[in-house]
């Protein structure tokens, strides 16, 4: 067959050129499809605390180091945000203080590694929705130090990210195995928001970052230090709430004496005082002076919701009324570990 301008033209590559082929460092996933899962080194995914695992996606492969106390779900998966569109969810067992770190991997040499000062401006975005903002302890993305795993984010050497704390978006920044430095940016996430952020670095290592495309209202100077190693990493862990929602059957009558008891340890009576209304408000003030309890909120005229500062450690045991002509009977909603939906809907690294 003579090879004519038209045969050409239909086999030919696109006029574009495709990122990847001129800059190898570059990764854009947006998880289309659920990722397969191996321990690193082979074998199956790992849920031990400390375990590192391999998630590989139709895109690219990952690193997933285990944090806290180990998991029982083992890989993260696919999740439908809308027709059409889907995410990692990279939640696991949703439990408190445990979580994963997300990476390329933490040798020098894999492709999302840039060397300060030897490489070219890079930069490192993520999009992302967070289902109940309260529920995070630390829901970080940005750039640290190439170097071993760490159970605590802020025992990396070297690090800057954004940060979002129960809806707060910090920046924090380590340099040479100081203090984490955070700086509220004054900029908030609020429940079932979706948000781009993005950190760049530029060739001398000075450290920039962007919210929704925006300059955060509220930044920070940071440099990584010339020649550093450095690597795009997200990292979870939750702040998984434990509410106890009381309800009573009957109002607080005079004569009434009511002892709730948390954790075992029944506290100080709470005697009858005026009405329904005092008397609810005054046991939702006992309740809240216990150690354990985060706050004790009068939700409903015969309701009071309590929030625990720790994830399903702790309990309302009881509420027992007695004395006067009627004595209200209590009955508990216990939910522990509430789901934080964050969904990882775009992962993007390279050169700028």
């Amino acid at each position: 067959m003579a090879v004519t301008q038209d045969n050409v033209i239909q086999y030919q590559y696109s006029n574009s050129l495709n990122r990847r082929y001129w800059d190898y460092q570059y990764t854009y996933d947006n998880f289309i499809s659920n990722p397969a899962s191996s321990a690193l080194g082979g074998g199956a995914a790992s849920g031990t605390t400390g375990a590192v695992n391999i998630l590989t996606t139709n895109t690219t492969a990952y690193e997933y180091h285990i944090l806290g106390a180990g998991e029982t779900i083992l890989a993260p998966s696919i999740a439908s945000i809308s027709t059409g569109v889907s995410a990692l969810n990279p939640e696991l067992d949703v439990t408190n203080n445990e979580g994963i770190e997300l990476c390329a991997g933490i040798l020098s040499s894999n492709r999302n590694a840039f060397q300060i000062a030897s490489s070219k401006a890079f930069f490192f975005r993520t999009r992302m929705k967070i289902g109940t903002v309260a529920h995070t302890d630390d829901c970080a993305m940005g750039f640290r130090k190439a170097e071993a795993y760490q159970a605590n984010i802020d025992d990396y050497a070297d690090m800057a990210v954004l940060n979002v704390i129960t809806g707060n978006i910090n920046i924090e920044t380590i340099v040479g195995s100081a203090a984490t430095v955070t700086t509220d940016t004054t900029d908030n996430w609020a429940d079932g928001e979706t948000k781009d952020l993005e950190v760049d670095v530029d060739a001398t290592g000075a450290v920039t970052y962007s919210i929704n495309g925006s300059v955060p209202t509220v930044t920070a100077a940071y440099s990584f230090t010339s020649g550093l190693t450095v690597l795009p990493f997200f990292y979870l862990l939750h702040d998984s709430t434990n509410t106890n929602v009381i309800n009573f059957s009957l109002d607080f009558v005079a004569g009434n004496s009511i002892v709730a008891t948390i954790d075992s340890v029944p506290l100080a009576a709470v005697l009858f005082n005026a009405d329904q209304a005092t008397t609810i408000a005054d046991l939702a003030i006992a309740i809240a002076l216990d150690s354990h309890v985060a706050s004790a909120t009068v939700t409903g005229a015969r309701q009071i919701t309590v929030v625990f500062n720790v994830g399903g450690a702790n309990t309302v045991n009881s509420v027992v009324t007695s004395g006067g002509l009627q004595q209200a009977v209590a009955t508990f909603v216990r939910t522990a570990d509430a789901t934080l939906g964050c969904r990882l809907l775009q992962w993007e690294c390279g050169l700028k």
